[in-house]
């Protein structure tokens, strides 16, 4: 029930839509990590560059199958992934809750840590007609996950049919300016260095060949005198 024309599955829809965030921010000065939940959560990736990766977590990997057959947990999936991110870097995170809010869990919202700096939950699921999963009507929870980023000072958007706005992306879209001017660095010394040794190690010999000592060993042979033998 998910997609511009509710034919998606959730879970290709939530692809689609991290897709749309990939191709809108610095991918160079990003790291991805993935923490995926039902019954229980755990870390899949940790600090990855290529985006490839996580593209084959959301697309192909049977994930499903990994976990204890029983109702969603999705308060579990924050937790995990709260520890994940306990020991980064003070507002250097931004995360993504991708789910429909089906969950059977909701006494205690675990608190994020200080490295969480955004928290956006990226809802799928008709959030007005239900689909019949496994034996209840499942639909998307608006309420719980509005209630949910009220209480983690996040931001609840509704991504079935579009994708997350712009201006949600914008701090992971920003490009650091360049440093300023600071001088001279070793490192620049030493790639000057590095320059002037090749150019010296080139022009060596070709200097030997036309700039050289004029000495020759064969001048400073004695002549030979030709001998006559008497008869």
């Amino acid at each position: 029930d998910a997609g511009a024309d509710q034919k998606l599955r959730r879970r290709d829809r939530v692809l689609e839509v991290v897709e749309g965030i990939l191709s809108r921010i610095a991918l160079s000065r990003t790291r991805f990590s993935v923490v995926v939940f039902f019954t229980s959560a755990r870390a899949v990736v940790v600090d990855a560059t290529d985006i490839n990766v996580v593209r084959n977590i959301l697309d192909s990997m049977p994930l499903v199958w990994s976990f204890e057959p029983g109702e969603t947990r999705l308060l579990e999936g924050i937790r995990v992934a709260g520890e994940l991110a306990r020991d980064w870097p003070p507002q250097s995170t931004t995360m993504f809750l991708c789910t429909d809010g089906d969950t059977v869990d909701f006494s205690k919202v675990p608190k994020l840590p200080r490295s969480i700096r955004d928290l956006e939950i990226l809802a799928v699921g008709d959030p007005l007609v239900g689909t019949l999963v496994g034996n209840h009507d499942s639909r998307q929870e608006a309420g719980i996950l509005r209630r949910l980023a009220a209480e983690l000072h996040g931001s609840y958007h509704n991504v079935n049919t579009r994708h997350l706005p712009s201006q949600a992306l914008t701090e992971l879209a920003r490009l650091p300016p360049p440093p300023a001017n600071v001088g001279w660095q070793i490192k620049d010394v030493a790639r000057v260095g590095l320059t002037v040794g090749a150019v010296l190690l080139t022009l060596i010999p070709i200097g030997l060949q036309y700039f050289g000592c004029a000495w020759n060993a064969e001048r400073e042979l004695p002549r030979s005198v030709p001998s006559t033998v008497g008869h």
